[in-house]
């Protein structure tokens, strides 16, 4: 029979869990930080923005990758935010998590004068 004092306590049992939830919510952000964004859709974006003569920020393209920092955010206030401008939301689901596809676009302001783009 096993007493009371032998017993693992609540704390332990929520501690134990706490540990395996932080350790998946991780593995799962470093998953999505490894996936690369599909190499046909940043050649559009890279033709869209260099036709517009404008270019990503520093927020999302980090190190060359397009769909990294903020473009991995679900918060529309982060993908609205005017600094972040313009600004791309990606989903790094596919392919077991290692392909994003850009699923958003977002430009608050965009006026090129003599290409006649007004936005």
């Amino acid at each position: 029979m096993i007493s009371r004092r032998n017993r693992p306590s609540s704390s332990a049992y929520f501690l134990f869990h706490l540990f395996f939830f932080v350790v998946s919510f991780c593995c799962s952000k470093s998953n999505a930080q490894n996936a690369t964004t599909d190499p046909a859709e940043a050649r559009a974006l890279n033709s869209i923005f260099q036709q517009w003569g404008t270019q990503a920020v520093d927020s999302w393209n980090i190190s060359g990758e397009l769909c990294s920092g903020s473009a991995l955010s679900q918060s529309d206030s982060v993908f609205e935010d005017p600094t972040n401008n313009p600004a791309i939301r990606c989903d790094c689901s596919f392919n077991t998590n290692t392909l994003c596809h850009i699923t958003r676009l977002y430009i608050i302001s965009l006026l090129i004068i003599f290409g006649f783009y007004f936005l």
